[in-house]
């Protein structure tokens, strides 16, 4: 009896393992079906680009991303030294003889969503001209697409998109849809060093400065620099009146009752001028601990502080308890 429950054991296991491999089939398939192109299968010699690089849901195939931050001291472009991307082209069946594939910029193609980069940013092209060698199925050399570092402030919060098309190759046919790249730059703008551990500068007085938090005054529980004096709850917006407008603000200094009852990220704004004037200055993260602190990449002026707080450090159920709030002048 104990050999046979093995057995049925054994056997079970096969077709669990058997219904995955086919299950993961399927999925492969279904998602491979959702793409159909005219060089797969195709009995003529077909010049087509694919970068096999990732593509966001709403960008065409062949889409290479770069996410730029631009910040009041320069700008920042994430996981990359810079915007720069390099493909080649290739050929359905071994090139009889030399192919000459010719590209140009198209800004035709710029899908809805995008806009053409902005005048004063260029994506620039080394070449113009691939060739598939003969007896070969990939060109010899690679385009390489580049945007100039320096320039990338003048992007504004966007999507661009710069199209680089195939218009032309000799001794084989063109695909009708793999025929593009596509080199996109996504922009925004901050300026709050995120996961800031300290502030430069010297704090400044808190004499007559008003603090509510959601419409209601705190009194001075929040300048008083004492850990049981404190503003509790969840999600909560915390306007300061700093009485009077004070210059090169470098950040902000927020102690809390206890790290698991610091912010977790938060949106922060600053005004000159009137309540209705706030400009988001960024929308940083924390570190899990206490004090935190908002730390400028560039110093502001201000008369009214504004801090969203979107999520708890530790757990909604916690909140945010926050006991002091500082400013730091440089």
């Amino acid at each position: 009896m104990k050999k046979n429950t093995g057995m049925k054991k054994l056997l079970n296991l096969k077709y669990t393992a058997l219904w995955v491999a086919l299950t993961g089939a399927s999925l492969i398939q279904s998602c491979s079906d959702d793409d159909i192109f005219d060089v797969t299968g195709s009995k003529e010699n077909k010049v087509y680009i694919n970068t096999q690089s990732w593509n966001p849901v709403n960008a065409p195939k062949n889409s290479m991303v770069f996410n730029v931050t631009n910040t009041p001291v320069g700008s920042i472009i994430a996981n990359a030294d810079k915007i720069e991307a390099k493909f080649a082209v290739q050929c359905t069946h071994v090139a009889a003889s030399d192919i000459v594939v010719r590209l140009e910029t198209d800004n035709s193609l710029i899908a809805d969503g995008y806009s053409a980069l902005p005048n004063g940013v260029t994506a620039t092209m080394d070449k113009t001209e691939l060739v598939i060698p003969a007896g070969s199925m990939v060109s010899g050399d690679s385009i390489t697409v580049s945007v100039s570092g320096d320039k990338l402030g003048l992007l504004t919060v966007g999507q661009y998109m710069s199209p680089i098309k195939i218009i032309s190759v000799t001794n084989a046919q063109l695909s009708e849809n793999l025929t593009s790249a596509f080199l996109l730059v996504k922009a925004s703008f901050t300026n709050c060093i995120d996961q800031a551990t300290s502030v430069p500068g010297t704090a400044a007085s808190t004499a007559g400065w008003v603090a509510t938090v959601n419409g209601a005054d705190q009194g001075r529980k929040l300048f008083d620099n004492k850990r049981s004096t404190y503003f509790f709850g969840g999600n909560f917006t915390l306007i300061v009146d700093l009485g009077s407008v004070l210059e090169n603000i470098a950040g902000f200094k927020l102690d809390f009752y206890a790290w698991y009852y610091a912010m977790g990220s938060a949106k922060i704004y600053t005004s000159s001028t009137t309540l209705d004037a706030f400009e988001l200055q960024g929308s940083p993260t924390f570190p899990g601990a206490t004090p935190q602190y908002v730390r400028f990449y560039g110093p502001v002026s201000a008369r009214y502080v504004k801090v969203e707080v979107t999520s708890p450090s530790y757990s909604s159920d916690y909140g945010s308890a926050i006991t002091e709030f500082n400013v730091y002048q440089q």
